[in-house]
Parts: structure tokens; C-alpha cells; sequence
């Protein structure tokens, strides 16, 4: 945890200072997304978690950055298990649109207050639950950062005791990056 909570903050001083590079490439999203899923099968199974990925079997070629992308999920999904109990639903979704593409964590978790939504992306803003109380609050920031460094965005809708849904829209193109 300490590890992670250290490659956070290193990851959030590169972006404050701009010394992030985006090393974006044209690759099929789909095996990259499978990949990050089956990290958390097991821990799915250890805890009785329903977790599905649903998506096209048919290639999904897409401009991104792999290094930036994993950060995202892993933190969106780390999220997901940490606040689903046991016996509930944690689910992935790939859609392709025109213009880009959505991936979507959906949880069956506690869900989030509607005054805290606002403010879950902010640094160091946590859920204040002392059950969580690893939570440093930084991680949603980071996801979002990273999102934006993509040309994307990230949405959340939530409702206590109902989950939250977390989605992230990217473009579909590499004419957004040239000008970075």
C-alpha cells in the first residue's frame, strides 16, 4: 500500500510539473482491458464478488496510452472491490462509439452520498468512513488527471446503498494528441 501511495504522489508531482509524456500507440483495447480484468478474478472468487466483463469480441482498435489507461482501471477497480461487499456485483463494459469509445466499472457497492460526488475527485477527499480509513483520497484525483492528459473525461453517478458507476470517454483517434 505504502508502494502504491508513493508511485501516486511521484505520478501526480510528473503531471504538476509537466513532465508527463504520453506515449500513445494504436492498439486493440479489447486484450488490454481483459488483461487488467483477469488481475482481479481471483479476488472476485475469494470474496464471492459477481464480476463480468461485457464486450464485442470483435476488435476494438483505439489511440491510447497503456501505461496511463492501466493506472485508471486499476485504481476504478481497486475502488470497486473496496467498497463491494462480499455476495455483491462489480461489472466492466467496453462500448465503441463514433467518436471514441466508454468504459464503464459498475459496482454493487455502498454507493456514494450526493453531497460527496461533487468533490470525489478532489485531492485527498475521501469517503470518511473509518472502516476505509486507508483511503488517502488521492487516487480518484489521479484517475481523473490521467483521464484528462488523454483528451477524455470521467463521469460518476451514484446513490448510497445502490453503487456507484464510474465511466470514462476517450476518443477514438490520435488526431486529439498532435498537438501535444
Amino acid at each position: 500500500q505504502m508502494s502504491n501511495l508513493i508511485s501516486e504522489l511521484l505520478e501526480f508531482r510528473k503531471l504538476e510539473q509537466n513532465h508527463k509524456t504520453l506515449q500513445i500507440s494504436q492498439q486493440d483495447i479489447t486484450p488490454f482491458l481483459k488483461e487488467i480484468y483477469f488481475s482481479f478474478v481471483d479476488y472476485a472468487h475469494l470474496r464471492n464478488i459477481h464480476y463480468d466483463f461485457q464486450l464485442s469480441e470483435t476488435p476494438t482498435l483505439c489511440w491510447f496510452d497503456s501505461q496511463l489507461l492501466e493506472k485508471v482501471f486499476f485504481n476504478l477497480l481497486s475502488n470497486a472491490f473496496k467498497y463491494t461487499p462480499d455476495g455483491k456485483g462489480i461489472q466492466v463494459s467496453l462500448d465503441r462509439l463514433d467518436e471514441g469509445f466508454t468504459i464503464t466499472v459498475r459496482d454493487e457497492g455502498r454507493g456514494i452520498a450526493p453531497e460527496k460526488i461533487e468533490k470525489i475527485f478532489n485531492r485527498f477527499e475521501t469517503l470518511g468512513t473509518p472502516k476505509n480509513s486507508l483511503s488517502t483520497g488521492i487516487g480518484l484525483s489521479l484517475v481523473q488527471e490521467l483521464v484528462q492528459l488523454l483528451h477524455g473525461n470521467i463521469q460518476v453517478t451514484s446513490s448510497p446503498e445502490n453503487g456507484s458507476t464510474f465511466t470514462v470517454s476517450l476518443p477514438g483517434t490520435s488526431s486529439v494528441y498532435q498537438r501535444d
